[in-house]
């Protein structure tokens, strides 16, 4: 019987160590994005009449182009890179030194930027996760200022 049983007992462990790591197997968010402002909620700040991301993920690269029109930036178009493997990328935003680490938490991706603006600190933190069989990709944003913090959360669905 043992004979029987063993091979079997390894063939089980084997199939469901597989199952488990592709359960959590890292996603890839490359694509173009669009903003669906009826499910963002941008806290405190204005929406955005429209918003595109164009992402190109190829781990540990993370790059992403914001075009965006209205809002609390106007219309402006963004690039940022990152890294998902926690080394500090440099990067600008609105002629602002920004540093960023990327990590995965599971299958979301999570930027913590500090951004320092007109002699003050801000922290920002940006996590990206995908629903709906990756149709959808929400970033839940968290900013902290010496005056306080607030989150706010961006749905977009792929073209």
């Amino acid at each position: 019987m043992h004979r029987f049983y063993r091979p079997w007992l390894a063939f089980t462990f084997a199939l469901m160590m597989g199952l488990a790591l592709s359960a959590q197997a890292k996603p890839n968010f490359s694509g173009e994005w669009t903003m669906v402002p009826a499910k963002s909620d941008f806290g405190p700040l204005p929406v955005p009449t429209k918003m595109v991301r164009t992402i190109t993920h190829a781990d540990p690269a993370f790059k992403v182009v914001t075009v965006q029109t209205g809002g609390s930036m106007g219309d402006t178009t963004v690039e940022m890179s990152f890294s998902t493997d926690g080394k500090p990328q440099k990067n600008t935003l609105n002629g602002a030194p920004m540093t960023t680490l990327g990590k995965w938490d599971g299958t979301a991706l999570v930027f913590n930027s500090t951004l320092l603006q007109q002699g003050t600190e801000v922290k920002i933190e940006d996590r990206y996760s995908l629903t709906d069989a990756g149709k959808t990709l929400t970033v839940l944003r968290k900013f902290e200022t010496p005056d306080g913090g607030f989150t706010a959360t961006i749905v977009l669905v792929k073209k």
